[in-house]
């Protein structure tokens, strides 16, 4: 991203707390550089490793987790998931 879509995903974020970003088709590697570069509008902001079971590729050394794919709906179907989903209640714990 340029210095310009930067600063005018940070003028969003300051405004609305939140950004959608439907339909987007990032590989794990694409995420990390966006967040990387979305983070470093912030000083003293950094991407942190888990050691969470959610966590997806290995970034920072074994059972280091620096993406962790937890959400509220399906990943294979993009339905979001029943309040009462057992799998919604386990990602619930690894936040």
């Amino acid at each position: 991203l340029t210095e310009d879509q930067i600063n005018e995903l940070v003028e969003l974020f300051e405004r609305y707390s939140v950004l959608v970003f439907k339909s987007a088709k990032l590989s794990d590697q694409q995420l990390v550089t966006f967040a990387s570069s979305f983070a470093a509008a912030y000083p003293g902001a950094s991407l942190e490793a888990s050691e969470s079971p959610a966590g997806a590729a290995n970034q920072r050394g074994a059972g280091r987790r620096l993406i962790g794919k937890i959400a509220n709906f399906d990943l294979g179907t993009g339905q979001i998931l029943p309040s009462s989903s057992k799998v919604l209640k386990h990602r619930a714990g690894n936040g």
